[in-house]
Parts: C-alpha cells; structure tokens; sequence
C-alpha cells in the first residue's frame, strides 16, 4: 500500500502548490529574479503567493533551467487556478550526463557528437542534479537548500527541497516513461490524488507516483509466486484511461469530484 505522506508531501500548505515538468532544450540561461512578495492568509502560518506572481517566479525558473532538462510545464495551483501558492514545486525530466561546456555545439553528449544514451531513471550525475547542487553550494546564490521541520535537507535525484531567494522551490525529477503519472500527481489536489490511488487500489492495482500502475499477472499480493508487470504512463490521458474515468479539468480535481466518479464508474 502507498504510505499517504507520499501523496501528500506535495502539499503542505491550505493554499497548494506550484509545480512545473521540464523537458526541452537549449534556452538561454536567465538569472536575477526577483523575490517575490508574501501574503500571509489567515488560515496558516506560511506566506502565500498571489497566483499572478507565483505564474511569473515559475516561468522565469522555467528559463533558468531548460538547459539541463527536456521539456517544462505547469501544474499544481497554478494549473489548478487557486488565487494563492505555497510552494513553487518543479517536476522534471533531467538530461543525462554533465552540463556541457558553453562552447561545446548545442545538442552534443559526448566527444564524437553522438546523442545522449537512453535512460529510465534519472542519474546520480544528470544536469539537472549538477547544476543545482553547483548553485546550493555557492553562498552567493538565490538556490539554497532548505531544511524541513525537524532541520533535515532533502537533495537526491527525485526529490530536493530548495528555496530561491527565500521562496520554497520542491524540484522532483522522473523520466520519459513516467512523466504522465508524476504530472497527474503534481498537479493535486492532494485529497484528489488520495482518492485515485484508493481507487486503483480497490481494483487490485497499485500506483507509483513515481513510475506506472502495477497489476498481477498471475496470483495476487498474498500468492507465493506472484507475477507482476506494470503500466506505463507516459501522458495524463493514460491514468485516466487506466482509471476508466472520463478526463477531468485541473482546476476541477477535488475529493469530491473523484469520489463521485469512484460511485459512478466501476
């Protein structure tokens, strides 16, 4: 069974969060961003961020990043359209290997010009991992690694918690085979995302927020044996598919509209 501090790590505050997929190349990197301006809600202890410049911090990170990663886009809040953020959480697809040298031509992954190897999960040295580490290390940057309640740091392959000039940045790395499900997941909302792995463990399945949707082959969790094979979610359209539910609107995943679809389709 998925332990629900998983699911729910994702969202620590009443106003949600931000969160950002990379996966393109070649982009200019961008520096100097500015810090943003905290809205204290009523309801909780963390500063908020006004969606409109929750939108701008993201797409700016966004820039800065895209040379170490595949492809960017927006989830969470923002792509939820709440008017407040609490994190600014960025899910990525990192490219394999070291930043390349500037002078290096664009699109290069090794000393004869070969493409980069094809790879399933992220490396311990993907670009993305260098780059930040690099930056965390440097007092005088903006990425700075940031501690969780009890003092603890978080900085491995898939999950680092970090801050940009003061603002709380989660980055979340996967792959090409995953993305879809990492995307879903990201997105939340946290008691929707609850709701879904409840469901497809009622149909004997378990989910990985991390990689596919895992089914018996043959026999069953408790059979000696068993066989095991998994899903691949490459794109949102998948888990919905694997679910038999029809598509729904970001903005309209809540724990009541999944639980409604869990009475309605079996």
């Amino acid at each position: 069974m998925l332990p629900c501090k998983l699911l729910l790590d994702f969202v620590d505050s009443p106003t949600g969060s931000v969160f950002i997929v990379i996966f393109h190349s070649g982009c200019i990197l961008r520096k100097g961003l500015d810090r943003l301006p905290a809205v204290t809600q009523p309801s909780t202890t963390k500063p908020a961020i006004p969606l409109q410049d929750a939108v701008k911090l993201a797409n700016d990170l966004r820039v800065e990043l895209l040379p170490y990663c595949e492809r960017v886009w927006t989830g969470g809040s923002v792509r939820r359209h709440k008017p407040f953020v609490g994190d600014i959480e960025l899910v990525c697809i990192p490219k394999p290997g070291k930043p390349l040298p500037a002078t290096e031509p664009e699109g290069q992954a090794d000393l004869f010009g070969g493409p980069p190897p094809p790879v399933d999960q992220p490396a311990p040295d993907d670009q993305l991992t260098v780059y930040l580490a690099e930056q965390c290390a440097d007092p005088r940057s903006p990425w700075q690694m940031r501690p969780n309640k009890v003092g603890n740091t978080s900085f491995g392959p898939k999950n680092k918690l970090l801050t940009y000039n003061g603002s709380p940045i989660d980055v979340f790395s996967g792959t090409w085979a995953n993305f879809g499900m990492l995307f879903f997941v990201r997105t939340g909302d946290a008691r929707w995302v609850v709701q879904v792995f409840a469901e497809f463990k009622n149909q004997k399945r378990h989910g990985h927020p991390y990689g596919g949707l895992e089914y018996f082959v043959e026999g069953t969790e408790d059979s000696p044996g068993a066989v095991r094979a998994e899903y691949l979610c490459r794109d949102e359209e998948r888990v919905f598919e694997l679910l038999g539910w029809p598509f729904v609107n970001p903005d309209e995943r809540t724990e009541d509209r999944a639980s409604e679809l869990r009475r309605t389709h079996h």
